[in-house]
């Protein structure tokens, strides 16, 4: 990982090490890379969070659950560039993005200065295929922004 990337990270970290709370779900944002869906699946869920069918093979029926129960927007990004446009919109005061370290560092440059808690996938596939994300991670930090138990 590039030198600058690895200090936007760690600026970022420092930055949002004390959660915001009592926030409400709408000026709440989750953004997932779409690689955390399984390449062999036969639904393609990009954007809509609800196509996933929550068959277990990947982290996204998981997310999906937490999405629902606690009303959050959700996005499954195809890239940085849409992502951004989303995290820009007018409400959002607090970002939750699952990407890899690279997608982490430019979105939260790109979105600053609404706070980003980022959360790194794991690719133990290779990058941008298969990857995998703690859900219950991101619960938790939900949970912390929406001022609710986890």
């Amino acid at each position: 990982m590039p030198w600058l990337d690895r200090l936007i990270l760690a600026l970022n970290r420092l930055r949002t090490r004390r959660p915001q709370s009592g926030l409400s779900p709408d000026e709440i944002l989750l953004l997932l890379p779409r690689c955390l869906q399984k390449r062999t699946c036969a639904e393609q869920v990009t954007e809509d969070l609800a196509r996933c069918r929550a068959c277990g093979a990947c982290s996204l029926g998981a997310l999906q659950e937490t999405a629902r129960r606690t009303g959050i927007r959700t996005l499954v990004a195809a890239g940085g560039r849409q992502a951004a446009q989303m995290a820009r919109a007018p409400g959002i005061r607090a970002i939750v993005s699952v990407a890899c370290p690279k997608e982490l560092a430019e979105g939260i440059v790109a979105v600053f200065p609404t706070r980003v808690y980022a959360i790194e996938n794991e690719s133990p596939a290779g990058p941008c295929v298969d990857t995998r994300v703690d859900a219950e991670a991101v619960g938790r930090i939900l949970a912390t922004l929406l001022g609710s138990p986890a």
